[in-house]
């Protein structure tokens, strides 16, 4: 459902970092992300770590990954509806059935 959304993203992405400041920072700030990658068991673990930046470089907070998550999948419904609608918008002003002829039966 939220693939469409989840193909644009990108760890430094602003547009979907941007309401991460707005909602948790002061006026003018940005968010850094940091990788921590760990090594163990055979295996590499990437977490990453959300800072609130303010304009002059200083960490203002942390923001946890658990609420990341859940505003990550709010962006990405939105983008997919965003998508959806256009789609839908370009279909119907074509004037023409998309499917082929033997498709309804």
């Amino acid at each position: 459902m939220s693939f469409v959304g989840m193909c644009v993203d990108s760890r430094g992405n602003p547009i979907y970092n941007k309401p991460l400041a707005w909602i948790f920072g002061s006026q003018g700030s940005h968010v850094k992300v940091n990788e921590i990658v760990s090594h163990g068991g055979g295996s590499t673990g990437v977490n990453y770590d959300f800072q609130i930046m303010s304009l002059h470089g200083v960490v203002e907070r942390s923001i946890s990954g658990w609420l990341v998550m859940p505003m990550r999948f709010v962006e990405y419904l939105i983008v997919l509806s965003i998508a959806v609608t256009i789609i839908t918008t370009i279909r119907n002003h074509s004037g023409r059935n998309w499917l082929p002829d033997n498709a309804r039966d």
